[in-house]
């Protein structure tokens, strides 16, 4: 009887205790969705207040804390908005060559207590190039990591409404997490679901907030800019400009390649200024990550002067300056 008794006792502590833990598994979804609510409006309230010109932009704070630090000089031409756009005339074109490292394989996927449809995908490596950690260094949601159901691509860069409140089939990169809801009637649909994660294939990438497009050049690539027309020495002094965000672990530095030079970069915010020899004929740049080598988002890059100059990508230029 006694022995009954203190098998019975054991079932029930045992009982409980899994019952705890399924309550602490819960609230730890629970606040970690919350958490990932309260990154989206620091974010929100982040960019008000930097256009409102309370706080300097994220790029400016990384470039003041990177002084010195400039290859070239002291600091970055501006020449995003020149009195003569180059871009037509100097031909220039883009393309990735080489193979992304792969990207790990995806966790069991976790449901979002206390939500209609949300799921998430924990994975703590792809936190650098997340929405949220870009986004904080004034760099836009531009995770170029993409969800893909039953092989084919869901919407990116979602809000709650569709990646938790309902079974809208979108997801968002939301730090450590990839929060996603499946395509359905309910949660449930899930089921009837394969799910995987790749690299954006595209060249440039549309960032989630705003469209503008973005240039990655991922672990294991070369993303190489060609010009069909040499620098015309009557356009006036030639600058390269470039600037840009290395993130994730790397072994080994990210590579520019400007005409005869090349520079090394082995992490954090790249600012690239030099004034190479103008060459009379077809010349390219070429920026490389090996498979050892970090993940790069470039931000910045124009050639030329003030007078005249070839904007191939910035912020300026984005916003309604030269093409």
């Amino acid at each position: 009887m006694r022995t009954l008794w203190l098998a019975s006792s054991v079932c029930i502590m045992q009982a409980c205790g899994s019952l705890e833990a399924r309550r602490l598994e819960a609230k730890q979804a629970a606040v970690e969705a919350e958490l990932a609510q309260l990154h989206e409006q620091a974010e929100t309230l982040d960019q008000q207040m930097v256009r409102l010109g309370l706080l300097p932009k994220p790029a400016q704070r990384a470039q003041a804390r990177n002084a010195g630090k400039v290859k070239g000089r002291a600091q970055l031409n501006d020449h995003q908005t020149p009195k003569e756009a180059l871009g037509e005339a100097m031909g220039v074109s883009w393309a990735r060559t080489g193979t992304p490292s792969p990207l790990p394989e995806l966790p069991e996927h976790e449901r979002l207590a206390e939500t209609p449809c949300g799921f998430k995908y924990k994975i703590e490596s792809l936190k650098p190039i997340s929405d949220f950690v870009l986004n904080r260094a004034d760099l836009g949601k531009a995770s170029p990591v993409v969800l893909f159901e039953d092989d084919q691509p869901l919407p990116a860069h979602a809000y709650p409404r569709d990646f938790q409140d309902r079974c809208a089939g979108a997801f968002r990169h939301a730090g450590f997490v990839i929060l996603f809801s499946p395509t359905g009637a309910g949660p449930e649909a899930i089921e009837n679901h394969r799910y995987h994660i790749e690299h954006a294939p595209d060249l440039p990438l549309k960032r989630g907030d705003d469209d503008r497009e973005m240039f990655w050049v991922y672990p294991g690539t070369t993303v190489t800019f060609s010009f069909s027309r040499g620098w015309d020495s009557d356009w006036g002094p030639l600058w390269v400009d470039l600037s840009g965000k290395t993130s994730g672990p790397t072994e080994a530095p990210l590579v520019v390649r400007v005409a005869e030079e090349e520079h090394s970069f082995f992490k954090d915010n790249v600012f690239l200024s030099t004034q190479p020899e103008p060459s009379e004929e077809p010349w390219s740049l070429q920026i490389e990550s090996p498979p050892e080598g970090p993940y790069f988002l470039l931000d910045l890059l124009t050639l030329g002067n003030p007078e005249k100059a070839a904007v191939v990508t910035g912020p300026r230029a984005f916003q309604g300056g030269a093409p």
